[in-house]
């Protein structure tokens, strides 16, 4: 009979130790959101809580493009030689509802 009462004391330990490691699996998605909420919150309160709207921003881009070819034959040979430049400035503005239309 000892070495049932061993062995079954053992079982008991196993479980109890499943049951609090299933129990800190649970808590760390909960710890995660309570994290996440407060950096959100931190990051609300020194940025602004209208992080990104995409009805409250005007994106004006201008693009343009340079293209030159230049061919040159010399006997039976043919060589080409192209060069391209492409220039892109773009801004963005994220306005409140009472600055749109200060905004071009």
């Amino acid at each position: 009979m000892g070495m049932a009462l061993k062995g079954q004391s053992i079982w008991e330990y196993a479980f109890v130790l499943g049951l609090v490691a299933l129990a800190f699996i649970g808590m760390n998605m909960y710890f995660k959101r309570g994290l996440q909420g407060r950096l959100k919150d931190l990051a609300d309160s020194q940025i602004s809580k209208e992080q990104y709207v995409s009805t409250g921003t005007k994106s004006v881009t201008d693009t343009s493009m340079h293209s030159q070819t230049n061919t040159k034959v010399v006997g039976n040979i043919t060589t080409t030689t192209t060069e391209e430049e492409t220039s892109r400035q773009s801004t963005e503005y994220n306005v409140s509802e009472d600055w749109k239309d200060l905004i071009p």
